[in-house]
Formats: structure tokens, C-alpha cells, sequence
């Protein structure tokens, strides 16, 4: 079940706080997936990056954001496990449900995902908000630098949910991600499956 579209939004020009507003959010909405600062990427020096006109120009000084949306879970979803996924989101991302946070990813090119199950129901309407921040605001923290990226000057600029979001649901049995490890000593490749069982029997 797709999430991308238009969400709502918050900009900041310095950290997030440690939980989100419950009101004040802008006029303008973000549509998902994109960054919220990446229409001032090169600031007029080299190619024209303004994908979405429709953004203020203040949200190009924006260093963070909380994004915001509903979404009313499908009467159908009765069994298995529910998962929000998303595909990218740069850089720090710290995800809440109903105000109850649900986790945090730092990386800004892989996918992860939180397991909602327990905390939604079928026909319910539930609220999700997700807190970015971008890499120049972690540049020093109390374990020293951060690493930089490698290969994208892109990733270091700019900042928010660049990827897809979605709703999954999945069997309570299932296979989990595969594991491939290859010899080339043995010449060999080898595939494993972990068999996932949440029923409890």
C-alpha cells in the first residue's frame, strides 16, 4: 500500500526535537518522496535542480523536517504482520506512530522498516510522523565525525524522504531476506532462506 503523495511538513534549521508538534504544520505540503531542501542544491551555480516550484524558498535553508500523514489501515488486514517500509530517507530518520515512537535509521541510501504490528488495527485510522535531519547537522557528535558518503555529493546537500513509503503486509509465516556467501577458492555459491514464524506455535 503506497504512502507517496502529498505529506505534510515542518522545517528546521537545526536538530529535531525529541518529539513531534502536534500542530503548526505548513501551508504547502511536501510531496513524498522527495527532499525538502533540494530545489536550492547548487543555489544558481550549475544545473537547475527546482524539481517542485510549488516549495517555498525558505525550505532551501531547511537543515530538518517532520513529515506527517494519515493513513487508515485496510479492513482486510486481519492477520499477518504490518511493516511501514521505506525505500531512503536521508539521513537521521526517527519515526512515530501515534505519537508512540516506533524507531530510528541512520543511513540515507538503504531501505528499512518498522513492524507496526500490535500498534494498528484494521479500518483505524493512525497518524505517521517522521523526523530527517540532515548530515551537515551530525557532521561532530560525542563519538567524533561522521563518515562522509561515498560517491554522492547529492547525499551530503540534501535532506528527506527521497525514497518510497508503503504499508506491507506479510504472512506471520515467511521467508526472511536471502543470505548469498560465495568461495572462490571452493568455487561454490551457496543461497539461504530464514524461515520467519510469529504464530507462536
Amino acid at each position: 500500500m503506497s504512502l507517496n503523495g502529498l505529506w505534510e511538513i515542518q522545517t528546521r534549521t537545526d536538530r529535531l526535537e525529541d518529539s513531534p508538534p502536534m500542530s503548526g504544520w505548513e501551508e504547502t505540503p511536501i510531496r513524498i518522496p522527495s527532499a525538502f531542501n533540494g530545489n536550492g542544491f547548487t543555489n544558481g551555480n550549475g544545473p537547475d535542480f527546482r524539481h517542485f516550484p510549488s516549495y517555498p524558498e525558505s525550505w532551501d535553508e531547511a537543515l530538518a523536517a517532520w513529515h506527517r500523514r494519515e493513513v487508515t489501515i485496510p479492513e482486510d488486514w486481519t492477520d499477518g504482520r504490518i511493516f511501514l517500509r521505506f525505500e531512503a530517507s536521508h539521513l537521521h530518520t526517527v519515526v512515530f506512530l501515534n505519537g508512540i515512537r516506533v524507531g530510528e535509521n541512520f543511513d540515507g541510501f538503504l531501505p528499512f522498516e518498522f513492524d507496526l504490528t500490535g500498534l494498528v488495527s484494521p479500518a483505524e485510522t493512525d497518524a505517521i510522523v517522521a523526523g530527517v535531519e540532515s548530515s551537515l547537522l551530525l557532521g561532530e557528535g560525542e563519538h567524533g565525525r561522521i563518515p562522509a558518503p561515498h560517491g554522492s555529493f547529492w547525499g551530503r546537500e540534501n535532506a528527506g524522504i527521497w525514497g518510497d513509503v508503503s504499508l506491507v503486509r506479510r504472512p506471520s509465516v515467511r521467508l526472511g531476506p536471502p543470505k548469498i556467501q560465495t568461495s572462490v577458492r571452493d568455487s561454490t555459491a551457496s543461497l539461504t532462506f530464514e524461515v520467519k514464524n510469529d504464530t507462536g506455535l
